[in-house]
């Protein structure tokens, strides 16, 4: 397959062709000098991107037979390259930027004979990794060849690929309908709610089939408690080779399997490989997840889940949430008894004596005697008494009177 142009994961093999086409000297003649400047196919490989899979490497010729004759070697410029290869692209004014792949025609004239004479067409078949490095940071690489043949150097178009980013996300949310983030805020002591784990976006026109995509969550089982609760849900439209067409939002939870380890507090998510590499590189791909938790104590919670795709796995960013201490309840103060007032007991009031009238004598008022009113007494036996003793009295001054008055008149 034809991997010019295409997006090529972290980690991922990836199998670069170059061609040696000889068909052009079909049947030429060329002089001893010519053929010792030799025969070269030179590889500037991007060596920041990409390890050569050196005991993966083959050349074919146009039948598929294995070409003899031809050693390969790795130089990590072309200062330390054969002099031919140096001088020919040097005056081609030809720069490879890096490290270079050199295959060389061990016996020269052998080779032409074999192979340039004839018109034959080879192959060079180059394995490479994609450094897994560079899936943290994504980016664009570059590969060109150049065919060196009787001291004159001829390139090849130049081989651009992209390697995505391979970019975890992570948040908390209450469910999966929820748009409002947590990360920063307060959750509720025994608030159930659920961290959000994004997986990162896989890009169309892939060079290989997915066969890994992973949520690693190692929660903090001191603070969550996980129930293995959980939702997976495509994130962009998709198709599979079988032709079934998923849309942004439809479950997909039935295509995945976990793995709980509650003691340790970890989750594994993993996508059924069957269903992985049903996705077709014509389509991107994207899932997310929701795990279930259960706030169980109160405090302050990070966590961070990572994301292992086809071999590489990349940390997400950390999220915090803050767990308050539940309000104790006031305990009531304990007030000091009061002493209770004295209540002062009336005091008695001593009954006033009536005042008695004073006694007057009856010469010197006779006649208000006469008409003082009558206490009120009780109704006994002694008023009747008092009404005599009263009349005696009154008689006896009369008496008195006259005795007195006789007696003056006998003086005279």
């Amino acid at each position: 397959m034809n991997i010019g142009g295409k997006q090529v994961l972290a980690g991922s093999v990836n199998y670069y062709k170059v061609t040696a086409d000889y068909s052009q000297y079909k049947g030429i003649e060329a002089d001893k000098d010519r053929i010792a400047k030799g025969f070269y196919i030179v590889d500037d490989y991007p060596e920041e991107a990409v390890t050569i899979n050196q005991d993966g490497v083959q050349v074919t010729d146009s039948k598929g037979q294995v070409v003899k004759g031809l050693k390969m070697a790795l130089y990590e410029s072309l200062a330390k390259a054969p002099s031919g290869v140096q001088e020919t692209l040097k005056s081609s004014n030809f720069k490879p930027k890096g490290a270079i792949q050199v295959f060389e025609a061990e016996k020269p004239e052998e080779f032409y004979k074999t192979y340039v004479q004839t018109g034959e067409v080879l192959t060079i078949t180059n394995p490479m990794t994609v450094k897994k490095e560079l899936g943290k940071t994504g980016g664009k690489y570059e590969n060109t060849a150049y065919q060196v043949d009787f001291g004159m150097a001829y390139v090849t178009e130049t081989v651009v690929n992209n390697v995505p980013k391979i970019e975890p996300k992570k948040d908390v949310v209450i469910d999966h309908l929820s748009k409002e983030s947590l990360d920063g805020k307060d959750v509720r002591l025994n608030q159930t709610f659920n961290y959000k784990l994004v997986g990162s976006l896989i890009p169309k026109d892939r060079s290989e089939q997915l066969f890994e995509y992973k949520f690693r969550d190692d929660y903090d089982e001191t603070h969550d408690d996980y129930q293995s609760i959980y939702q997976v849900f495509a994130t962009v439209d998709f198709e599979t080779s079988d032709g079934q067409k998923f849309k942004a939002g439809d479950e997909l939870t039935k295509f995945t399997s976990q793995v709980v380890d509650k003691a340790k507090g970890k989750v594994d998510i993993s996508f059924d490989d069957a269903f992985l590499k049903s996705i077709l590189e014509t389509s991107e791909f994207q899932a997310e997840v929701y795990l279930q938790m259960t706030r169980i104590q109160s405090g302050t919670v990070e966590n961070t889940y990572s994301h292992p795709v086809n071999g590489v796995e990349v940390a997400s960013n950390t999220v915090v949430t803050h767990t308050p201490e539940p309000p104790k309840p006031e305990e009531p103060k304990k007030e000091e008894p009061k002493p209770e007032p004295k209540l002062e007991q009336p005091k008695k009031e001593e009954p006033k004596p009536e005042p008695k009238p004073e006694p007057k004598t009856p010469e010197e008022h006779p006649q208000e005697l006469v008409n003082q009113p009558e206490r009120s007494l009780p109704s006994t036996g002694e008023k009747d008494s008092a009404d005599l003793l009263l009349a005696a009295l009154a008689m006896g001054s009369v008496a008195t009177g006259l005795f007195y008055s006789k007696r003056k008149k006998k003086e005279a």
